[in-house]
């Protein structure tokens, strides 16, 4: 049985992660887009390259994204559905 109280808790957590990551690339701030992810990220993006992997080069496609744009732009997510589950203890690495 899902722990509801604590679900809702990860559940806002996860929300304002994304809040933060999507302010941060609104403000440029290329420090706080970087914030919280994993050295070994692999990202699938437009532009090329669709695929990045690794930290450092996923932030080098932000060299590309920031130099496209003009003037104020729009970064935001809509219709996010977070779904919460709970691993056994016995099932993480």
């Amino acid at each position: 049985m899902a722990d509801k109280p604590q679900d809702a808790t990860d559940e806002a957590q996860i929300r304002a992660l994304i809040e933060q990551w999507s302010k941060a690339v609104r403000d440029e701030n290329r420090a706080a887009i970087r914030a919280d992810h994993d050295a070994d990220i692999l990202m699938f993006d437009v532009p090329p390259p669709f695929l990045s992997r690794g930290l450092d080069r996923v932030h080098a496609t932000w060299d590309t994204f920031f130099a496209s744009l003009k003037g104020p732009f729009s970064f935001a997510f809509h219709d996010v559905e977070v779904t919460c589950v709970r691993m056994s203890p016995s099932l993480r690495q």
